[in-house]
């Protein structure tokens, strides 16, 4: 359970915002494409927040 509360709240991010709650094209192959693009993107945002912290944090 412990893992899994740090999974869901991403999962449900990409669900909200980046239209996984419907897969856009039809295959289990396409739908694996999407669904990595959008980790990849999730991935980014996060990444991006987290060096905008620290570099304000820096910046103190």
């Amino acid at each position: 359970m412990k893992g899994r509360s740090q999974i869901e709240p991403k999962q449900g991010e990409m669900k909200r915002f980046h239209g996984m709650a419907r897969a856009k094209f039809w295959g289990l192959a396409k739908l694996n494409v999407q669904a990595i693009i959008n980790a990849i993107t999730v991935n980014v945002k996060r990444f991006a927040n987290v060096v905008g912290s620290a570099s304000s944090l820096k910046m103190c």
